[in-house]
This record gives structure tokens, sequence and C-alpha cells, in this order.
């Protein structure tokens, strides 16, 4: 999966070369991050980075990597721990550009997850839907801030469902 991801990334980067109205920007972002699945409910912080491309002022494709600390969840069973790192690719609708710069995204995720419960350490990955919403502020001429909310959601990994929410800021730059 996480090849058809970069592959895709890939093509839409080149395709987008051509686009009249072409941007890209890089961006960084720290969060705070929340699990819920059937192994329990935890919180943590996370980290990603984000790659995009503008088609026009409103439409853009991003590649977000994004890695969690440690998840100390608490279920029936006891306490584990989780590490997570996902793959999101996701196009953004940014609703008036010029004037609010709130925008929605949507996108397709992978996600690996680490858990470990009474000392036994378990790996499995899945792929699910990603939604978010957030703001883009212009803080001086090519560098902007963005605070957003995405909800991540698998509904095919071998223990059942997750659901990841995240709060978060980031810093970017456009080129």
């Amino acid at each position: 999966m996480l090849k058809t991801l970069i592959l895709c990334a890939s093509v839409i980067c080149v395709a987008d070369a051509r686009a009249q109205d072409f941007g890209g920007y890089v961006g960084a972002s720290v969060g705070y991050s929340f699990l819920r699945s059937q192994d329990g409910d935890g919180l943590a912080t996370d980290y990603s980075l984000t790659v995009g491309a503008t088609f026009t002022p409103e439409l853009s494709a991003e590649l977000e990597y994004k890695r969690s600390g440690s998840f100390i969840a608490v279920s029936s069973e006891g306490l584990s721990d989780f590490e997570t790192t996902n793959v999101s690719l996701f196009g953004r609708y940014t609703f008036d550009p010029q004037a609010s710069g709130a925008f929605v995204r949507a996108g397709v995720s992978t996600v690996s997850i680490e858990q470990t419960m009474h000392g036994e350490l378990s790996e499995e990955t899945g792929t699910g839907l990603a939604l978010g919403i957030g703001m883009q502020f212009e803080l001086i001429e090519y560098v902007y801030a963005r605070p957003e909310i995405t909800v991540y959601q698998y509904p095919d990994l071998a223990s059942g469902s997750a659901t990841f929410g995240e709060i978060s800021i980031g810093l970017g730059l456009q080129f």
C-alpha cells in the first residue's frame, strides 16, 4: 500500500507541474492524538511531515507521514503500549483561499501498529479513510501556520477496528 501511495503522489506531482496554478508546499506539525480500539483507549503526542501540490487555488493533494509517540491504552485485559506510523494521501479543498483559508481534506491512509501487552510484541497493518478540517494562516510570505483536526478510521485490522483522532498545529513553507 505504501508503494501505491508514493506512486500516486509522484504521478500527481508530475501532472501538476504542467498546471498553470502550480505550487508546492512542505510542512511539519506536532499534535495530540487519541486511540480508540477494541484493545483499549489511549493518548499520545505525534509528529507529522506533509508534502503537497496545488492544482488550483482551491484544490491540492497531500502526502503525509505521521509517527505517534507511545499510546498507553487501558482495556479490560490490562495496560498495553501502542506505537503507530501512518502514511496518508489526501485531496484537499480550500473554501476561500484569499480570505479564510478554511479547508477540508479526505483521503486514504495506511497504518502500522506495534503493540506490547504483557511483554509480548505484536504488529499489524491496515488501510482506512481519513477526514480532516482546518485553517491555514499566512505568517509571512511563503510561511504558514496550520491548525487542524483529523480523524483516521481503520476498519480492517486483525484485532478489530481502530479510530485515531488528532488535534495538531503545524508550520509550512510554500514554494
